[in-house]
């Protein structure tokens, strides 16, 4: 069986290239097959022949971005031609023999924060390098070129996330015409499109119109249609010569004649040597215990479990049975373990008690169905846990006789139910929270001999976190019902109310509750160590700025002054009691360290976790994970469990596939499209986001044009923010009087070069560049800190332009604010501008490329507070009450990708007949998602649990999209560079209803 899941084939006379187990490959029609890429830093993918057939261009992927690199076909240096830091994806050769990529380094923040081609533009590169250069202006991912025309293609890559039967804003669309245009659009079927190329004269492309991703094809104009492959799994790409086809379905390449004849699988052989088993790593550990003695540590990685001797670090693994996945050890005693199983297949999760010495023993046999266990707490007398699962039910299981009892069932879901589990010292009593609306909680005890439920709060507060003191006489807990408003710093007329917690103790023998000494604090837990009951208090900081360090937290005794806090080390985690005296574990980076708490706590190392060695098997791993993502469907799907046996024979065809699966990707395109088989948006495999600036490069904000004699003319320099460092350019400071249209002639001591780009020469020291620039002939030397991401900077730049444009057009009087996302970087950007903007006639808000939220309401509400009065003042002029309201006419601008919070918002803002809404039809995707235990590579599993109903199933908006008042492109091809016809249309509307003399339609 040949290794990794073929993609992206591109064929030329006798040749196919394609991408598999992250490797470009060449298989000769009728021959053999052999490796391209060699040598190449990250996953190589998009593969490309040149004219002449003797190149491959193809993009490689790593730290969240991806580059064009280039390769002799028949074997040579593989060589790197660009350096944005962005996604790069090659999408063919021009007839002259330069690469043409689709790229983002132009465009907008993705709105999602992944590698995906939202806002993309074709570009070239030259086979040997030099400087990109923009060949489209408008938004495009396909520019194909050949005798017959110019094909071009605007959303038209695949993504298993798009799901079968999808007809929302952001389908693929394709037109075709002259290089020089006009252009007309091909739109035979109504359904998406993509991978778009010429078959000698017609047009093929891959379309689910019909429910199955299958290969079309159609006349230049668009007519005669005709329908010729699909496979066994959802076609994936299409490439043609003549009538000559190869598509791309399941773990197959498949070569078909367009004209006649079956298509016939292509004997490809990449059986090179691939990586079976993978190392488990510090990284890779996700729980840790230590049993009651204190001196043995329990931890999980990757589905399996190890066992630390501490005094001499001695690591063991305990066996697991074939098919089981260990998701978290528990300590029943001091020898023997309980461990928390998932099997294969769609059962239950299962509970093992094993030998910590050995890891021998058996399944506690149940009398019930456990489901997913979502929390687990051993009792303290060894016989019993209590377990919360993903049905809202709170059981208790006695270890000997396995009868499960029923404790609990919430009606209700926020914080998935019953949460902070807690024995009471001798075992007879147990402690939680319990949901009583979507804000508040309440702190419940239940008697375990008389089976009776008491009510400790009444549920009027947001009361969690219970922990029995160490002689069971008080009950602990936190509540947030210490009010402290003040004045909010960006709404002048509004209060900001922060939850803060209060610490409380219930005296057990009289039902007392009263505040403990502690101050309030932004508690998030309580952890009971030794005889002291600490709280876990994490400061609050602002979510915009540098995420690579969680904001400091500390511990603070609750249950006798003095209340110290002891500040835990920076990135501690998972704080935990070693043993029963008074000290504790928490995980720091790739170890483990002590502390006892006294006048000061004091941290030391007591195991580093490198010495946990262990291998997976990385296919028993994948299949294990296809089993988890289904059952994650079965378990939590909004709609309910998807129809059997249909869904199982899903999952089986898809557990063959990933079989063939080799690296981390291609397991996360299987998961992805089993869960496309759900047919509902947001179900996706989510990887880790990887940061702006991860990427070894770096730039200058500006924008250069490439000359003759090598040197690079400045044509654009990017001024943003001009007092923040990092969302301006570095050569836009004033004092250094650098201008557009100066020549930069050398970096970093190397002179500029027609076959080297600036991003590459700036690679060489990422923070510094030395510049010589030249002006008229006369040169300078300049020194400055170069950026590491101008992602910001472009999105502030465009945003500042449109501003700038719509009150230069209006006279200054209509407003306007973009933005990003209906969550924290989009409310900030709503309280930055909303002062201003407001005050002016009229309002243009623009949602296009928003990736949603939750905060649409909030947002609303403001749009719709119309003054209800005017304050006088002695002196000055009259202002209006409320003075953070508006009273104009309001223009809503959407397109394709504005998502999910932001749709609704749009919804609601029609509705409720705040204004117009101008642009595209929107993304189509109003099921609400929470991300789940993550996969072994920290990949997060969206499966759709919650559903706006009023929206989902009444307005048609889940699969389709929002239609707007007003439907207007972007931009189509053969429009003016810069064109935006959907901020023109918004003008004129606010524009003529402002003359009109309209304030509210």
């Amino acid at each position: 069986m040949s290794a990794g899941i073929p993609r992206n084939p591109h064929l030329l006379g006798s040749r196919v290239v394609f991408a598999a187990g992250g490797h470009i490959w060449c298989h000769e029609l009728g021959g053999a097959t052999h490796r391209v890429s060699d040598g190449v830093d990250g996953e190589a993918d998009l593969p490309q022949l040149s004219p002449d057939g003797t190149k491959v261009a193809y993009s490689v992927s790593q730290h969240g971005s991806s580059e064009v690199w280039v390769s002799p076909v028949d074997g040579g240096r593989a060589r790197r031609l660009t350096f944005l830091g962005r996604l790069a994806h090659v999408r063919g050769w021009s007839p002259q023999g330069r690469i043409r990529f689709a790229t983002d380094h132009w465009g907008l923040p993705r709105p999602d924060g992944l590698a995906r081609p939202w806002w993309t533009q074709i570009a070239e590169v030259g086979p040997a390098g030099g400087e990109p250069v923009r060949l489209t202006e408008q938004r495009a991912y396909d520019y194909c070129e050949s005798d017959a025309g110019v094909l071009l293609g605007r959303n038209t890559f695949y993504t298993a996330t798009d799901w079968l039967g999808y007809r929302g804003g952001l389908r693929g669309r394709v037109w075709s015409g002259e290089a020089g245009g006009p252009f007309r659009e091909l739109d035979p079927l109504g359904a998406r499109m993509w991978s778009p190329v010429w078959a000698g004269s017609r047009i093929a492309f891959v379309s689910d119109a019909d429910g199955n991703a299958a290969v079309h094809s159609v006349a230049r104009d668009g007519t005669d249609l005709r329908r010729h492959f699909d496979g066994p799994h959802p076609v994936r790409s299409v490439t043609c010569d003549g009538d000559r086809a190869v598509a791309a379905a399941g773990a197959a390449l498949w070569c078909f004649d367009l004209t006649a004849g079956e298509p016939a699988e292509l004997p490809i052989d990449t059986t090179a040597p691939v990586r079976r088993r993978s190392p488990i790593r510090a990284s890779d550990i996700r729980t840790f215990t230590a049993n009651p003695a204190g001196d043995t540590l329990a931890l999980t990685a990757r589905g399996h479990v190890f066992t630390v001797h501490l005094p001499t670090s001695e690591a063991s693994e305990l066996p697991v049975e074939a098919g089981e996945q260990v998701r978290a050890a528990h300590w029943i005693d001091d020898r023997f373990l309980l461990l928390q199983i998932s099997a294969r297949g769609a059962g239950p999760d299962l509970l093992r008690r094993v030998d910590s010495n050995d890891g021998s023993g058996g399944l506690v046999d149940v009398d019930a169905d456990l489901g997913q266990i979502e929390r687990l707490e051993v009792s303290p007398d060894q016989r019993r846990v209590a377990i919360a699962n993903h049905r809202l039910e709170l059981l208790i299981i006695d270890l000997d006789s396995g009868r499960v009892t029923e404790v609990d069932v919430s009606e209700l879901n926020p914080d998935d139910g019953h949460r902070d589990l807690s024995w009471h010292p001798d075992g007879t009593h147990l402690a939680y929270s319990r949901p009583t609306s979507v804000t508040n909680r309440k702190i419940v005890l239940y008697a375990l001999d008389s089976g009776q439920h008491e009510d400790l709060t009444p549920g009027e507060f947001h009361d969690f976190a219970p922990q029995f003191s160490r002689d069971g006489e008080s009950l602990f807990f936190l509540s947030r019902r210490s009010f402290d408003p003040r004045r909010d710093e960006v709404l002048h007329s509004g209060l900001a109310v922060l939850h803060s917690s209060i610490a409380l103790c219930c005296n057990l023998a009289t039902r007392a509750v009263r505040q403990t000494t502690a101050p309030s604090g932004p508690y998030t837990g309580l952890r009971r160590i030794g005889r002291q009951v600490l709280a876990i208090s994490a400061q609050s900081a602002g979510v915009l700025g540098s995420r690579s360090e969680p904001p400091p937290r500390d511990l603070i005794a609750i249950d006798h002054a003095p209340h110290t806090p002891w500040s835990l080390p920076k990135a501690a985690a998972h704080i935990r009691p070693l043993g029963d005296g008074d000290r504790g574990i928490l995980r720091r980076g790739s170890a483990i360290v002590a502390f006892e708490l006294g006048t000061a706590a004091e941290f030391e190392t007591i195991l580093d976790l490198d010495v946990v060695r262990g291998e997976v098997d990385l296919r028993q791993e994948r299949l294990a994970e296809i089993d988890r993502v289904a059952n994650d469907v079965r378990r939590f799907f909004w709609r309910g469990a998807p129809a059997e046996p249909a869904w199982s024979e899903q999952v089986r065809r898809h557990a063959e596939l990933m079989e063939h699966a080799v690296t981390d990707s291609e397991s996360r395109l299987v998961l992805r499209e089993l869960l496309a088989c759900t047919s509902t948006s947001h179900a996706d495999i989510r990887p880790v986001p990887v940061p702006p600036g991860t990427a070894e490069v770096a730039s200058l904000g500006i924008d250069v044009v490439p000359r003759a004699d090598g040197a690079l003319e400045i044509t654009r320099i990017l001024t943003g923010d001009e007092w923040s460092p990092t969302l301006t350019s570095p050569l836009a400071a004033r004092e250094l009087d650098v201008r557009e249209g100066d020549l930069i002639i050398a970096v970093n001591g190397v002179r500029t070069h027609p076959d080297v780009s600036l991003g590459q020469l700036l690679a060489t020291d990422p923070d510094r560049a030395q510049l010589v620039l030249s002006r008229h002939g006369v040169r300078r030397d300049l020194e400055v800190t170069p950026l590491r991401s101008e992602q910001w900077l472009r999105e502030r730049q465009w945003v500042e332009e449109n501003r700038a444009y719509v009150h230069e057009i209006t006279g200054g009087r209509v407003g306007y604010i973009k933005l990003p996302d209906t969550s924290a970087r989009g409310y900030a950007e709503f309280q930055r501008y909303w002062p201003t903007e407001r005050t002016r006639d009229g309002l243009i808000v623009d949602l296009r490329f928003n990736g949603g939220g939750g905060i649409g309401h909030l947002l609303l509400d403001l749009l719709a507070r119309e003054p209800l009065g005017h304050f006088r003042y002695r002196w000055g002029r009259e202002v209006d009450f409320p003075f953070d309201g508006t009273n104009g006419p309001i223009v809503l601008l959407v397109n394709e990708l504005t998502k999910s919070n932001a749709e609704i918002t749009t919804h609601l803002f029609m509705s409720r007949r705040l204004g117009t809404v101008v642009g595209a039809r929107t993304w189509g995707g109003v099921v609400g998602i929470r991300a789940r235990e993550p996969l072994h590579d920290g990949s997060l599993v969206w499966v759709p649990e919650e559903a706006l109903v009023s929206l989902t199933e009444s307005t048609g908006i889940e699969g389709r999209g929002v239609l707007p008042d007003l439907d207007v492109d972007t931009a189509a091809p053969g429009d003016e560079p810069g064109a935006d016809r959907q901020l023109a249309e918004a003008i004129r509307v606010v524009t003529d209803r402002l003359d009109s003399q309209e304030r509210r339609p």
